[in-house]
């Protein structure tokens, strides 16, 4: 267990699954997950090295994952 101060923010992102493989029009779900939870609405940017991602997910405030396709 670990008390978070007040005003802590996140400053780790991770990514779930860390890599996928995709069939041509396939689709896969991700989930960008935060170290602590986000005190506000947290916009975390994306990028792809292939395929499409968008380029923003946000994390909701008092939360610690946000999932996109």
């Amino acid at each position: 267990v670990r008390v978070l101060g007040s005003a802590e923010v996140p400053t780790t992102v991770t990514l779930s699954p860390p890599a996928a493989v995709v069939a041509p029009m396939g689709t896969v779900q991700f989930k960008a997950i935060l170290d602590v939870p986000a005190l506000a609405d947290t916009v975390v940017g994306l990028t792809a090295t292939s395929g499409t991602v968008p380029a923003t997910v946000t994390v909701m405030a008092n939360q610690v994952a946000a999932t996109f396709t």
